[in-house]
């Protein structure tokens, strides 16, 4: 298939913002070389053979959210033809679509070839960004096969990088006629499936902070001051997301343990292992995080009139009692939604036991709280092959104030940006590449 980019021009005024003005002329047309796989066979007699179809065409253009107005919006034009236009103003200004591949023809295709021209100089990559990949940032390669009644998705990216110096944008008027094509035949035994991240496989991510300082009033305890992020470089695909970003999971714990004690431990319990886990993001990687476990919980309890009481429930979180404690779950009735996260890293990872990275298996943290009727509250944890287990914190109306420690497990989400080289392998990791 060919793509086309026609007169991208940059101008430059005097107030030094750069107007873009990117006509985006995006042709498709995939190269068949098998006439006589279009023909019809037949044999004298009763028989027949019903003809043999190529068929590879574009479907279901999504243009993401954030992107500029286009002066003309990508529209199929044709089964194989997609055409835009958009003008890129200020810097941090992108149009970006997905687009489907699909095979509806009798016979598996694979990647022939592919032609990118012209290559961007040094120059024009200092402010211009464009990408034809896959919409989970795995680049197109020769041999990947697209079969019969599958599609794959790809994503078209063009933007103006922001945050560089001004003396690298353009200070004249350029045009830019950039051409991509992609030949499609008809698979052989050179075949391969597209290497894309899966569900479980391992990937090496390297945090960027080497140190963080744990806040001792909101977690009400003492014992470990601070802890590495960066020691946390193996991890694996938790899942991918919709929107192309993928959830990655630490393969092993934190080093260090947090303690959790009293009233402010459990207030502050849930929404404190966010604040943790957010350690691990890194600029320009990644896109969010939270602590394993958790999904909506009430960060930091604030509503203290059930918290202050002693048995304000008659059974535990998740009991049959009127009323529930997890109906009050901002009071401090703890919950059942940590389910979500432990449920799909023991799907995807075969166990929800984790060890350090010295291999030694130890407990971590569940960003989740735990009532008992007998009104302790307790922490959620994983504790090694013994399972789900509470680690006391706190109990209501008491003076007596439990301290317990147990480890991080942070879960960061990777932006749809990146791309990867490996296989996910232990031995052959998936590795970032910007």
């Amino acid at each position: 298939m060919k793509w086309k980019y026609l007169k991208k021009k940059f101008r430059y005024n005097p107030k030094r913002s750069v107007l873009f003005l990117f006509l985006f002329f995006f042709l498709t047309s995939f190269t068949i070389g098998y006439a006589f796989l279009t023909k019809e066979l037949s044999i004298e007699g009763s028989s027949r053979l019903v003809g043999a179809t190529w068929d590879i065409h574009f479907e279901n253009i999504q243009v993401k959210s954030g992107s500029v107005t286009p002066t003309t919006a990508a529209t199929i034009t044709n089964p194989t033809t997609v055409t835009f236009g958009v003008v890129l103003e200020n810097p941090g200004d992108f149009y970006e679509f997905n687009v489907d591949v699909v095979n509806d023809g009798t016979f598996n295709a694979m990647i022939d070839s592919i032609t990118l021209l012209p290559e961007l100089t040094s120059a024009q990559q200092e402010y211009l960004e464009y990408q034809v990949t896959y919409v989970n940032g795995t680049e197109l390669e020769p041999f990947q096969q697209l079969d019969v009644s599958s599609r794959e998705t790809l994503k078209i990216r063009f933007g103006y990088i922001d945050g560089i110096d001004t003396s690298l944008y353009p200070l004249t008027d350029q045009e830019l006629t950039i051409e991509v094509e992609i030949v499609y035949v008809q698979a052989d035994e050179n075949a391969k499936p597209i290497m894309s991240l899966t569900p479980g496989d391992y990937l090496l991510y390297y945090p960027s902070k080497t140190n963080y300082v744990f806040n001792e009033a909101l977690v009400g305890g003492s014992g470990t001051v601070s802890f590495n992020p960066s020691e946390l470089t193996l991890w694996r695909v938790l899942s991918i997301n919709s929107d192309g970003t993928i959830d990655i999971i630490s393969e092993h714990v934190s080093s260090a343990s947090v303690y959790f004690s009293g009233k402010t431990g459990y207030q502050n319990f849930v929404g404190y292992l966010n604040v943790l886990a957010s350690q691990y993001e890194t600029d320009n990687i990644t896109v969010g995080s939270r602590h394993f476990g958790y999904n909506g919980q009430t960060e930091f309890i604030t509503d203290t009139e059930y918290i202050n009481a002693v048995t304000p429930w008659t059974c535990d979180t998740g009991g049959n009692c009127n009323p529930k404690p997890d109906d009050f779950e901002s009071q401090g009735g703890g919950d059942l939604l940590y389910l979500r996260d432990y449920n799909l890293v023991n799907d995807v990872l075969g166990t929800t036991v984790s060890s350090n990275i010295a291999g030694e298996e130890v407990s971590n943290w569940l960003a989740s709280r735990y009532y008992s009727r007998r009104g302790e509250r307790f922490g959620r944890t994983v504790a090694g092959s013994y399972g789900l287990y509470q680690n006391y914190i706190y109990v209501g109306g008491a003076p007596t104030v439990y301290e317990w420690e147990s480890t991080i497990r942070p879960i960061v989400t990777l932006s749809s940006q990146l791309s990867y080289l490996g296989s996910g392998t232990l031995s052959d990791p998936w590795s970032i590449i910007q």
